[in-house]
């Protein structure tokens, strides 16, 4: 698929979000654009594909308020299609439903003691070795032990994003992985849900 403007001086690769986004903006202050997109149609990782009376995603499709102002051209866009949401997500483990983001409050109540003393141990013996980690999965053993990682962190992410951690950017984790430390489990231990840190970002925009 081409999506094509006479003498576009910009020439965008994927009609993803992003690459859509950039078109958008770009043709907002006059210039052309041409879009590549390799499939039949734009999307990206943030289509919905419909069999039968189902329809599945075809990756992440929460849209978080963080800009004004791109929520408000998002707004303009997609009018009544676009759907505020609220649902934080929740990983299926031996039965038991985690919040994801994870929470310390909820791990404590949900998690056996022998992986709780051991994800605790962890927290206080790994070395923090650098701030710069050069791709995901070293951010996430380096910062939150290897229990908790590979539990929870890496094959999440995996699957989120379709490839191996140590391919991924540690920029991906965002701001779910905030307050997720010694600390807060902590305090979240002795003063229950009352200290209970907000890692939740579960409403959104569809």
């Amino acid at each position: 698929m081409s999506i094509d403007a006479a003498d576009a001086p910009v020439t965008i690769l994927g009609g993803g979000p992003a690459g859509l986004a950039t078109g958008f903006y770009a043709r907002r202050q006059g210039l052309g654009v041409r879009l590549l997109e390799a499939a039949d149609t734009v999307g990206g990782n943030a289509r919905t594909l419909q069999l039968g009376p189902f329809r599945y995603d075809t990756g992440a499709h929460r849209f978080h308020d963080k800009n004004s102002a791109v929520t408000a051209d998002i707004k303009a866009l997609l009018g009544d299609d676009l759907r505020r949401i609220d649902a934080p997500s929740q990983i299926c483990w031996r039965g038991r439903r985690i919040d994801f983001p994870l929470a310390p409050y909820d791990l404590l109540r949900k998690l056996p003691l022998s992986l709780l003393t051991r994800i605790s141990w962890e927290q206080l013996s790994i070395p923090r070795i650098s701030d710069d980690a050069d791709h995901f999965e070293e951010m996430a053993l380096q910062s939150y032990g290897p229990t908790l990682a590979r539990l929870f962190l890496l094959n999440y992410t995996e699957k989120l994003w379709g490839t191996s951690a140590d391919q991924l950017s540690p920029r991906v984790a965002g701001d779910r992985l905030e307050g997720l430390d010694l600390k807060t489990f902590l305090l979240e231990a002795f003063g229950g849900a009352r200290d209970k840190a907000r890692h939740l970002d579960g409403s959104f925009y569809y």
